[in-house]
């Protein structure tokens, strides 16, 4: 006999998916304290996301399933950090004709920018 039913896994799953949807809003959080080059910051920043999502998920499993860690759970929490993850990059990283955004600024070579001058 199944003790858990399918309405119950439903449910499971969707909460799963709610948890690993803040999860990702989490990172893209932290995500912007990242700077390049700055390697020591960016892992104290992985350790802090972990440090906060490890236990995080430690108690959600105990609270909604008895700590019992099911499949279908752990795909759907990566499953919701993966969307929220992919909205933030469709929707805010991308430009209206659907090609990335620049995130460096533009910059003119030395030689165009020797040329530039000898227009004027």
């Amino acid at each position: 006999m199944m003790d858990n039913p399918v309405p119950e896994q439903l449910r499971l799953f969707f909460q799963s998916l709610v948890f690993g949807a803040a999860a990702g809003g989490f990172y893209i959080l932290l995500g912007g304290m990242r700077k390049r080059r700055k390697k020591f910051r960016n892992a104290a920043i992985d350790a802090l996301f972990w440090a906060v999502c490890a236990p995080a998920a430690f108690c959600f499993f105990m609270r909604v399933n008895g700590g019992d860690v099911r499949g279908y759970m752990l795909a759907a929490m990566l499953l919701g950090g993966a969307a929220v993850c992919a909205v933030r990059y469709f929707v805010f990283c991308r430009n209206a004709d659907g090609s990335a955004k620049s995130k460096m600024p533009h910059r003119r070579s030395k030689s165009s920018a020797g040329e530039a001058g000898l227009r004027k």
